[in-house]
């Protein structure tokens, strides 16, 4: 199915580790989810509350499949969010842990969707989906760059979001 990137967010472990930073990510997707299920048709939560989260992840994955942040200074090249969509579908609760998984979508010449299934693997319940599409970036330019091929080939494009969640449901991200 292709290389994807895994984020757990535990809360016990991370207070164990003092890295508290997913933890306040986890409560205002969790706020947002109990918001959801008490009925609230629309909650605004701001780029800088799930920005870093899935910015995380997508480093995460980035770093895994061969482009670290070292590398990006190197060739000094970013990649900037132009648009970010969650669509909530189930509350989380305090203290539970929470997995996010994020896999490339597609390459147009310059830019990249990037989805992310958040869920609780202790019932399997998807808790929310998103879309964060990335737009390549030369920083000596400031400017948007066509994704070199390298970067291309050190991952594997997933177009099937269905075929993640059946993965999902059938535990193989544990």
């Amino acid at each position: 199915m292709g290389r994807a990137a895994i984020l757990k967010i535990d809360q016990a472990a991370a207070n164990r580790s003092g890295k508290n930073i997913h933890i306040a990510i986890a409560i205002e997707i969790i706020e947002a989810l109990l918001a959801a299920e008490q009925g609230v048709v629309s909650f605004a939560v701001s780029f800088g509350q799930t920005g870093s989260f899935v910015q995380d992840i997508a480093t995460a994955h980035s770093a895994a499949c061969g482009w670290p942040l070292a590398r990006y200074l190197e060739t000094r090249t970013a990649w900037v969010v132009r648009s970010h969509h969650i669509e909530y579908e189930r509350p989380a609760f305090a203290g539970e842990s929470l997995t996010a998984l994020t896999w490339i979508r597609a390459f147009g010449a310059r830019s990249s969707p990037r989805r992310y299934a958040f869920w609780r693997p202790s019932d399997r319940a998807l808790l929310a989906k998103a879309e964060t599409m990335w737009v390549f970036v030369d920083g000596r330019l400031g400017k948007p760059a066509r994704i070199p091929d390298e970067f291309r080939s050190a991952f594997t494009l997933v177009p099937d979001e269905k075929a993640v969640l059946q993965a999902l449901d059938a535990g193989a991200f544990r």
